[in-house]
């Protein structure tokens, strides 16, 4: 069985643009939730249900962020 994964905070370089900090956000969001998602179906461990909530909610956070950026 594998552990539920947490939150990994994306590594964004001092000088990086906003699109930058936005692609990496996205990323790291859907990459929890990727990570999470088999985990949370098959009922293993409700951990991997809330990591997925988590990455759904940082998710959201970041569209609603850049959302100025964003065409």
């Amino acid at each position: 069985m594998t552990q539920a994964r947490i939150w990994r905070k994306p590594d964004i370089a001092a000088g990086a643009s906003a699109g930058e900090a936005f692609v990496a956000n996205v990323r790291a969001a859907l990459e929890q939730i990727d990570a999470n998602a088999t985990g949370a179906v098959e009922g293993r461990d409700p951990e991997h249900l809330h990591q997925l909530r988590v990455g759904l909610r940082r998710l959201r956070s970041t569209l609603r962020a850049f959302h100025s950026l964003l065409r």
